[in-house]
């Protein structure tokens, strides 16, 4: 079941990729790739452009490992816009580090 979300997330990165007319990458588990042994979405080592994740609105970027999150880029307007929280998904300051 997961290899099929897996699988099914990389075409939909692939399509809104093809969509922006940009680069992108997304290796999956079993990738035989001698450059990219591991799962992750970014760039190989043969990419020139820089990797950019964004989002297009006022929106917070979290990244999760093991289904909890990690770390947060808050991207609501206001006075903390752009604080990035490790270990907290409501930093307080430009850099709010917990745990």
């Amino acid at each position: 079941m997961k290899n099929i979300f897996r699988f099914q997330l990389s075409l939909v990165i692939i399509v809104i990729v093809q969509i922006l007319n940009t680069h992108g990458q997304v290796t999956t588990v079993g990738n035989n790739s001698a450059t990219s042994a591991n799962d992750y979405v970014g760039w190989d080592a043969n990419e020139t452009d820089p990797l950019v994740i964004a989002t297009k609105a006022a929106y917070n970027i979290y990244f999760q490992t093991a289904a909890t999150q990690r770390m947060t880029i808050l991207g609501t307007a206001g006075a903390t816009q752009g604080f990035v929280g490790i270990g907290t998904n409501a930093p307080q300051s430009p850099l709010h580090l917990h745990g």
